[in-house]
């Protein structure tokens, strides 16, 4: 071989490579050629096995009548198809279910999808509007027009009948828009798709999407009356719904390389007619937030955030710490996180501030302390036929005895809850007023005394217990304390006689009964409710007496007393100022149960 005709042969060799690698994935097989198509499925994603079919089209897009199924591979939406293809052109028609962003779950029927394309494109994606344009194309090739002008011509067409701006997508093709990308003609694809999806079934998105293709197949526009109805529940989008919805579904099906485009930017979410908002700030989710006050030994959370004029995130408190991170276009993801607390139970801000550091939210994080928060619960006295508010109701700054310490009661603002921060422990027992009310060596049991003489306003006996319910490792922190009035309460009226005349009545039960004294009994007669084993203690009485007596507030006509519940008849004896007796009276026989207020005229 000379040299001019091996270099002949080495220019045709290479001519021959270039001409095979110009399609890397075509294969030559008698005269067909084999190509590989690929792309993603959208409405939202359509799910892991949804058929796909890709049909052979003449040049001017009729069927040939070969068709090769092939499947959806993952719950992206995406497939790829090889196939041997002798025409230029191919239609890809997908039935499946799909995520439907609207009610974050996966569609309640399948939905048929179009697209039509050159078989030079070696990714397609299938969509809502490759499907709307999927007829207008196809009569715009019939009446003679070229495939490329044909597509062209059709999406700027569907583009201005849905209301969106043409010019935003920058010459890319519905095919090649992605809803998990983050351009703007990423973006109004999702617009599109939650768009036509509100408020509808799959069955009626199916319907519309029909009806808005078959209107632009004809000339490209829409009537007034279907674009209404396009747009006829476009207010109630639920935009952080929808955005969270997404973000749960990405991590659920554990993808990654995805966006979330500002689609937001292309509705009119608050119904004025015009597209285009800015969302100067808005929180979308309240993220990792215990249902209780964070755990002592510290914890972390989260917040994402939509911002188009931009937004800081500081704490107002040394043991938090707040960073912002953009994840993608508006989208923003403000972390916090919480030190161990060595000390009381705390409150701490995120402070979220516009950037003229005016504040535009406020998130309130609260810790639990190494200590137990017991909130304390206490109810009116309830009377027969009536409700009395106690007029002695447990306050802040008042003091309780707790397992025999006392402690100060205080305030919780936020939960509107009295009370108070104590050691751990298995139990606690709650008593109040102190030196009225004692625990005993029973968690479920307490003494009260009962004063043989009473003046001015009396203190109502209150108790409460709470231990460690069977078969749970501890008490929750915070917990709430039910404390129970531990006494029955008697109401005096003294109808006919004059008040300034009134002195003191003095109250005699029989010979058996306890009216003064102390007095040690169970509070709660079915406690503790999950052990069957459990006795319940027997009453023990010291100093007991018969008698009481009841001094009358000046100016007044009654009196009020407690005594130990038990079934007794009452005698009343009624005495002036000076101690002259005035009348007696023998009571009529009452069950007297704690708790209970019981109204005696007199």
């Amino acid at each position: 071989m000379n040299i001019k005709s091996g270099v002949c042969l080495l220019v045709m060799l290479v001519a021959t490579f270039l001409s095979c690698s110009d399609h890397d994935t075509d294969e030559k097989t008698d005269g067909e050629v084999k190509y590989k198509i690929t792309g993603a499925v959208q409405k939202g994603p359509f799910i892991k096995n949804s058929q796909i079919t890709i049909f052979a089209l003449n040049d001017d897009l009729s069927a040939t009548g070969e068709s090769y199924p092939e499947q959806i591979a993952d719950d992206s939406g995406n497939f790829s198809i090889n196939s041997l293809i002798k025409t230029n052109y191919v239609e890809l028609r997908v039935n499946g279910y799909y995520y439907n962003e609207n009610s974050s779950s996966v569609s309640e029927a399948p939905l048929s999808l179009q697209a039509v394309a050159s078989v030079d494109k070696k990714k397609v994606n299938v969509n809502l509007l490759t499907t709307l344009s999927f007829l207008r194309i196809k009569r715009l090739v019939a009446n003679g027009m070229d495939f490329d002008a044909s597509v062209r011509k059709a999406e700027t067409e569907v583009l201005k009948a849905l209301g969106m701006p043409v010019g935003d997508i920058s010459g890319i093709e519905f095919s090649e828009m992605d809803i998990s990308g983050e351009r703007k003609a990423d973006a109004i694809l999702l617009a599109m798709s939650c768009l036509l999806q509100q408020s509808r079934t799959t069955g009626e998105l199916s319907v519309l999407i029909s009806d808005i293709a078959s209107a632009l197949e004809a000339d490209g526009t829409l009537s007034s009356s279907l674009k209404e109805k396009i747009h006829l529940n476009e207010k109630y989008i639920n935009l952080p719904f929808i955005v969270k919805g997404l973000f749960d579904f990405y991590e659920e099906k554990r993808i990654d390389d995805y966006k979330i485009p500002p689609f937001y930017h292309f509705l009119d979410l608050d119904g004025d007619g015009q597209i285009g908002e800015d969302i100067a700030f808005r929180i979308l989710e309240d993220g990792i937030i215990p249902s209780q006050d964070g755990p002592v030994e510290g914890f972390s959370g989260e917040y994402k955030v939509i911002s188009s004029t931009g937004f800081t995130a500081v704490s107002d408190c040394s043991w938090m710490k707040v960073d912002k991170k953009k994840l993608f276009s508006d989208i923003y993801e403000v972390n916090y996180q919480v030190e161990a607390n060595n000390g009381k139970m705390r409150e701490g801000n995120i402070l979220f501030k516009d950037l003229s550091g005016n504040i535009l939210e406020t998130k309130k994080i609260k810790q639990t302390s190494i200590s137990q928060r017991l909130y304390l619960k206490i109810p009116g006295i309830r009377g027969v036929g009536d409700v009395l508010e106690s007029s002695n109701e447990l306050k802040a700054d008042e003091k309780v005895l707790v397992n025999g310490v006392k402690y100060k009661v205080e305030y919780d603002e936020i939960s509107k809850n009295l009370y108070v921060d104590l050691p751990k422990a298995d139990s606690y027992s709650v008593c109040y007023p102190i030196g009225l009310v004692s625990p005993c060596d029973d968690i479920y049991s307490c003494t009260v005394e009962f004063f043989s003489e009473l003046s001015g306003k009396q203190q109502t006996p209150y108790y409460g217990a709470l231990a460690t319910p069977y078969m749970v490792s501890e008490i929750p922190n915070p917990a709430e304390v039910q404390l129970n009035i531990c006494s029955a309460s008697v109401n005096l009226n003294f109808l006919n006689e004059s008040v300034d005349n009134l002195g003191y009545v003095v109250v005699e039960g029989g010979n058996n009964s306890i009216l003064s004294g102390k007095a040690t009994y169970l509070i709660y007669n079915n406690a503790p409710y999950w052990d069957p084993t459990y006795e319940p203690v027997k009453a023990v009485f010291v100093d007991k007496q018969n008698n009481v007596k009841v001094n009358i507030p000046d100016g007044t006509r009654s009196c009020n007393f407690l005594i130990y519940p038990q079934t007794i008849t009452l005698k009343m004896a009624l005495y002036d100022k000076k101690g002259k007796l005035i009348e007696k009276k023998e009571g009529e026989e009452i069950s007297l149960k704690k708790g209970n207020l019981y109204r005696l005229q007199w």
